[in-house]
């Protein structure tokens, strides 16, 4: 069996071989999706380094940019076209300390005002239900409340 010479492989053929050469990240040969080094940034030194490389952003190649990719995959995490490890991750907002307190029950506003009926419905603790009951009956005196007034569709 003769091989061809590098220059008459097909286009796909070169495609698919040229992401394993030499990583340039860490010059062993596999393709980026799965060098440790890359896989310990975080994305946005990934992106830099996607950007540095002139690598795919969607499949991470190194034969072609984004404009350029036929790969049907997307970002698993929202459909995207750009490499799930290049996937932004999600700003979290620092928690609020729990008042140990407990806060007063709110007041009703004058377009959810509740009737004399449907206040003398809420359960009280004296009648010895348990607290899940108690919030369960809460929560269905709430939304009917609310249906009434028209705020809950």
């Amino acid at each position: 069996m003769t091989t061809r010479p590098k220059e008459l492989h097909s286009r796909s053929y070169r495609r698919r071989h040229a992401e394993f050469s030499k990583c340039e990240l860490c010059n062993y040969h596999h393709g980026v999706r799965v060098c440790r080094k890359f896989l310990a940034m975080t994305v946005k030194k990934r992106e830099e380094m996607v950007e540095k490389y002139r690598w795919c952003e969607n499949c991470l190649a190194r034969s072609h940019d984004l404009r350029a990719c036929d790969s049907m995959v997307t970002c698993k995490k929202c459909g995207k076209y750009h490499h799930t490890l290049l996937h932004p991750k999600p700003v979290t907002k620092p928690k609020k300390k729990r008042q140990n307190k407990q806060q007063p029950p709110a007041t009703a506003t004058t377009s959810s005002t509740a009737t004399a009926a449907q206040l003398s419905s809420t359960p009280s603790t004296s009648t010895g239900a348990s607290p899940a009951c108690i919030i369960a009956e809460a929560i269905k005196s709430l939304a009917q409340i609310l249906c009434a007034s028209g705020q809950l569709a």
